[in-house]
């Protein structure tokens, strides 16, 4: 039922994106700009995602522990993050931007979510794990020039995966087709996101307003569907829990937006392919007997990559402004 369900909401949403971008099509703006940030600022993005990662998991493994719905909990989070930007976006210049935009991305999402965990059931962890390493290929195939070095990147990790994953058999016809959909609806979903903010220059906070508005609208349409118990469960006396994982959760999606509107899709695919090899690393020196001789040199290989960082626009540029202004205008002479 709810695969059903929020098959169907992903459908109507980008059905309705579509109608809505053909009936009023979505102006660029008129000035262009591109901001060249400092190395730090990428070293300082990259660590708050990974922070607010784990500490939104925790929270949200900790309120699971409350017998609280995951549906009413992804409202709760989706909903307050929606409010707190609409707050935010009031009392700034930021000019509303088209809905319509946000769809594709939302629906894409929503596609990724579901595949993701039919594909963890229908498939043994290794080939799930190979399928989120070989992202980066695609998605760097998809928007970068650097093609040799991503390709590089991608091999490294996917021989870490192989070299630390006990052998299984091959997914049924099933789950390979759950994780084609899963690799190709993230893929959509992180370069769409990159194309509107080239293309529109929104802000990380449009992005975060639009998509949480349109998903807490889905979450409200599985609450009203899902077990009635739940639904009228009272969630005021872990209201506190509630509003801490929403703050993560949102610190999170603003720093991971961050990284794709700055440093681009494919920067933000590494930084996740990492982030999968630094915790793993983590807890094979906690749970194992240590790294090998291999896991220093693919660690080594990353952390060069990432503090590099070879992106467009290169971070290790100084800070500069640039702004594209049109050679004319329709306005008559005066």
């Amino acid at each position: 039922m709810e695969l059903f369900l929020n098959s169907v909401l992903a459908l109507i949403i980008l059905i309705l994106g579509v109608v809505s971008v053909r009936w009023k099509s979505p102006q660029p703006p008129f000035m262009k700009y591109k901001i060249v940030p400092a190395r730090l600022d990428f070293y300082i993005t990259v660590t708050g995602a990974w922070v607010m990662f784990v500490l939104s998991s925790m929270v949200h493994t900790h309120a699971l522990r409350y017998d609280m719905s995951p549906e009413s909990i992804g409202f709760f989070s989706k909903f307050g993050t929606f409010v707190a930007v609409h707050i935010y976006l009031k009392y700034t210049m930021i000019r509303p931007s088209h809905v319509g935009l946000y769809t594709f991305p939302t629906a894409m999402n929503m596609l990724a979510i579901m595949a993701q965990l039919k594909a963890l059931n229908e498939s043994s962890i290794l080939c799930f794990a190979i399928a989120k390493v070989s992202r980066l290929f695609f998605v760097a195939l998809a928007s970068s020039k650097q093609m040799g070095l991503w390709s590089y990147v991608t091999l490294l990790a996917l021989i870490y995966v192989l070299f630390h994953s006990p052998a299984t058999e091959l997914p049924s016809y099933v789950g390979m087709g759950w994780l084609a959909l899963f690799v190709l609806s993230d893929i959509m979903t992180s370069v769409s996101q990159e194309k509107i903010f080239r293309r529109f220059q929104v802000t990380p906070g449009m992005m975060m307003y639009y998509i949480n508005g349109i998903m807490s609208v889905v979450y409200f349409i599985n609450i009203v569907f899902e077990d009635k118990h739940q639904v009228y469960k009272n969630y005021s006396e872990h209201a506190i829990l509630l509003i801490l994982y929403a703050v993560n959760t949102a610190a999170f999606q603003y720093f991971h937006l961050k990284l794709i509107k700055t440093y681009g899709a494919v920067m933000f695919t590494f930084v996740c392919v990492c982030k999968f090899i630094f915790f793993s690393l983590i807890e094979q020196i906690q749970d194992g007997p240590g790294l090998e001789m291999y896991d220093y040199f693919i660690l080594t290989w990353m952390l060069l990559v990432l503090l590099y960082c070879p992106v467009e626009p290169n971070p290790l540029a100084p800070r500069s402004v640039s702004l594209s202004l049109p050679l004319s205008t329709n306005e008559p002479d005066q």
